[in-house]
């Protein structure tokens, strides 16, 4: 029966990294400028073709996002009520929780999201101004 002996320490990748970081480092960091030197002339403008597509792709998607929440776009303004509820500060933080769309709805579609903005001036008198997007307009 023959015995297996563990491997020490500084016999492993993890381990030698352990032991000695700066070598290892050293090491890795010459790895990859050969491999960059050898692949650089095929693989530097294929490399630079992806990065340009990659762009302009999410250029693109930026656009058709705000484009597609801009679209029927309001402003709406509230006035002040003469007596304020306190609990309705509470209410509309509460339920602007309810604008939050799912991961992969933001990742496809984009956040909607309001501005607001605060009046006040003679005429009309105080009150608050909320910018909203399409999907989230009032009835």
């Amino acid at each position: 029966m023959t015995r297996h002996r563990s491997a020490g320490p500084g016999t492993t990748p993890f381990g030698k990294f352990l032991q000695d970081p700066g070598q290892e480092l050293a090491h890795l960091g010459d790895l990859l400028l050969v491999g960059v030197r050898h692949w650089a002339p095929a693989g530097g403008p294929v490399l630079a073709a992806a990065v340009l597509a990659a762009a302009a792709g999410m250029s693109w998607l930026r656009r058709r996002r705000h484009a597609a929440l801009a679209r029927d776009a309001r402003l709406v303004t509230v006035m002040a009520p003469p007596e304020p509820d306190p609990a309705g500060g509470q209410a509309l933080w509460a339920n602007l929780t309810g604008l939050l769309r799912p991961p992969w709805r933001r990742l496809l579609a984009g956040q909607p999201h309001l501005c607001f903005a605060s009046t006040c001036g003679p005429a009309p008198g105080c009150g608050s101004a909320c910018g909203c997007p399409e999907p989230s307009r009032p009835a």
